[in-house]
């Protein structure tokens, strides 16, 4: 899997999700299904904090979040209409198309011999491609969640 491939990947993802995010408000985005699943807002919080989970990963020195995401890290609580935490929709989606540019960025500058060198995860070396494609396959299950999560935020329609 070569870096191009991957750019186009993560950017395919972006796309997906700023469509779905298309006439819903900040307020639908904090609206709770009946079932054990999050909302829109924190789903859309968590792709963003994954990819500078990934940056930091991969490169090392990543783009600073300052923070700002932290409330979306895997195993945080949900996000309510009560979470004076939550991030509002739009910044969450500028955070997005931040984090895509600097993924075309960076796929853009990187080679083979990068793509292929192994780093440390955990106790194991693991070639930086292989990092970056569970990235990928994490990116877009929660991108295939925004959809459903469309639905729950008072929206009937269909995007895709």
């Amino acid at each position: 899997m070569d870096s191009t491939l991957l750019s186009k990947a993560f950017h395919r993802n972006t796309k997906l999700v700023q469509r779905h995010a298309e006439g819903v408000s900040h307020e639908d985005s904090l609206r709770q299904s009946d079932h054990n699943i999050n909302c829109f807002n924190w789903v859309l919080g968590h792709i963003v904090a994954s990819r500078y989970d990934l940056f930091r990963l991969v490169e090392g020195a990543p783009p600073d979040d300052g923070g700002r995401f932290n409330r979306y890290r895997t195993e945080s609580d949900p996000v309510t209409a009560e979470s004076p935490d939550a991030i509002q929709l739009e910044d969450l989606l500028a955070g997005l198309a931040d984090t895509q540019a600097v993924i075309r960025a960076w796929m853009d500058s990187v080679d083979e011999a990068w793509l292929d060198e192994e780093t440390a995860v955990g106790d194991a070396m693991v070639p930086r491609v292989d990092q970056i494609h569970f990235a990928y396959f994490h990116d877009t299950y929660h991108t295939g969640q925004i959809d459903l999560l469309r639905q729950v935020s008072g929206k009937n329609d269909k995007v895709i």
